[in-house]
């Protein structure tokens, strides 16, 4: 991607909760974190964000990283480097699953009690109650912390209640507290108070029913990332129906194992081998931010290994050789278009001369390599070249200066001259100026509230009738400024009193 952008910003309204444009800070080993390989994330109570790794666990306080370890001589100190899950609870407890157990923070002391050990936790999620449910290299577990009972609920051959398969890899609670769990071979459902298990879907094993991750939107969907592709469910009570949702091409053969649903109800999907994807809760299209080695602001690996959205809104997305990349959701922000496609369409040329609203939401844009025609709200971009000028066509100059006026015809001005668009044939006609250099170089272009089209040129102002096209032309009456390299026609507002001259630098 080239290192000249174009920004637009406040144009126009698109209907989505954050900028379409990311600009991701990147969190490494040089920044202090134990390891590249993050695991896991979660925020607690009182705003510290953990990171767990492959090698370590971090605090961070917005400014430096805190590292904690295994320290064999310490017994306070975490079972095992390996951290592979972090919960804070509904009293703000902080859990911190590994591979050699369960770990329960003490902030007092900075040291950790050791629940669990000789068993690898993998996920946590709370009961609602006093409890926390438990992803465990033995199946799912149970643990109540205020008697400490430990249950596992296994597999049993014989038992057409009981778990379809002990291999669980996510867990989710809806709001009616019922538990819904993804395993290696589909979908279940735990009724909250039950010991019986419900199934849904065809758990016959295949990568499609693989389930990776789950994630409810507030719209009551549970979306199921699988080992390839991502399942929806409409759940209703105690159960669930399938929904086809129109999902791109790509998508049906990727590996997902992270979802989350942001606060405004967006659905990010982190992807094992391409990056970050975003699904729009009102368009239900989706958007792609997968590794850019060109910009330093986008994420910093396509392996992604956790998700998560803070208090503040910012979202923060762990990789799996790359650290962890965040960014700001909810402070708005630019919308940045530029030369390569991406997740915004390519404008083809990284020199934009001049813009100028158009009909329904969109916006003319002149670059050095013609017309386009941008919609934001579809994210779809009309292009003209004007290398190759035929006939009542895209004038083949710069094209300097854009207006729409008041009948939707666009104006163009060029270095040789202005120009109009025909809105419904698309031609373009030329507008007859003199043929003195400086006169017809046209710079600025103004439509006035009462429809005339104002028309700057170096040594000129034009007035053109919207009604006639009948061009009266103004020169100025006074030599330019002694030491100014010229001077050209300057328009602001809405009339011909606020039209100046005004000093050309090159």
């Amino acid at each position: 991607m080239r290192a000249v952008f174009f920004f637009l910003s406040m144009l126009f309204s698109v209907a989505h909760a954050a900028p379409l444009t990311l600009r991701f800070q990147h969190l490494g080993v040089e920044q202090g974190l134990t390891q590249e390989s993050v695991t896991s994330l979660q925020q607690d109570k009182h705003g510290y964000m953990w990171i767990g790794t492959q090698a370590g666990l971090n605090r961070f306080d917005g400014y430096r990283i805190t590292t904690f370890k295994n320290d064999p001589a310490n017994p306070r100190s975490l079972q095992d480097n390996y951290i592979q899950t972090i919960y804070e609870d509904g009293s703000g407890q902080l859990w911190v699953g590994s591979k050699g157990g369960l770990d329960r923070y003490d902030p007092a002391s900075k040291g950790f009690t050791h629940v669990l050990s000789k068993v690898s936790v993998l996920g946590m999620l709370g009961d609602g109650g006093q409890g926390l449910w438990l992803v465990t290299g033995e199946g799912l577990q149970h643990l109540d912390l205020r008697s400490g009972e430990l249950r596992l609920l296994r597999h049993a051959e014989q038992d057409p209640d009981s778990i379809s398969d002990d291999r669980v890899t996510a867990l989710a609670r809806d709001q009616g507290g019922n538990l819904w769990i993804g395993t290696a071979r589909g979908l279940e459902m735990l009724p909250s108070g039950s010991t019986q298990f419900r199934h849904f879907g065809p758990q016959n094993g295949g990568l499609e029913n693989s389930i990776l991750s789950l994630s409810i939107g507030p719209d009551g969907v549970l979306w199921a990332g699988a080992a390839r592709g991502v399942q929806a469910w409409r759940l209703n009570g105690q159960s669930a129906e399938r929904l086809t949702p129109a999902l791109p091409a790509d998508l049906a053969g990727l590996r997902v194992p992270k979802l989350l649903h942001d606060r405004d109800g967006t659905l990010w999907l982190g992807t094992f081998t391409e990056g970050l994807k975003r699904r729009d809760a009102v368009t239900g299209r989706f958007y792609n931010y997968p590794r850019d080695n060109q910009s330093r602001h986008s994420i910093s690996d396509n392996q992604l290994s956790a998700l998560y959205q803070d208090r503040t809104g910012t979202l923060w997305v762990g990789n799996w050789f790359g650290g962890v990349d965040r960014v700001d959701l909810s402070s708005g922000g630019f919308e940045r278009y530029t030369e390569e496609a991406g997740v915004q369409p390519g404008l083809g040329n990284k020199k934009v001369r001049s813009i100028a609203a158009a009909p329904d939401g969109k916006v003319w844009l002149g670059t050095a390599g013609g017309l386009g025609l941008l919609d934001p709200a579809q994210g779809t971009l009309e292009f003209d070249s004007n290398a190759q000028p035929g006939p009542d066509g895209l004038p083949a100059d710069t094209l300097a200066a854009l207006a729409t006026d008041l009948r939707g015809r666009l104006w163009v001005g060029t270095p040789d001259g202005l120009y109009w668009r025909d809105p419904r044939s698309g031609r373009y006609a030329a507008v007859p100026l003199d043929e003195e250099p400086q006169v017809r170089s046209i710079q600025s272009l103004l439509v006035a509230r009462d429809g005339v089209i104002w028309a700057g040129a170096r040594q000129a102002l034009h007035r053109v009738d919207p009604e006639t096209l009948a061009v009266r032309t103004g020169l100025p009456t006074q030599p330019t400024p002694p030491g100014w390299p010229g001077a050209s026609m300057r328009c602001s507002k809405t009339s011909a009193a606020t039209c100046g001259w005004a000093p050309r630098t090159g």
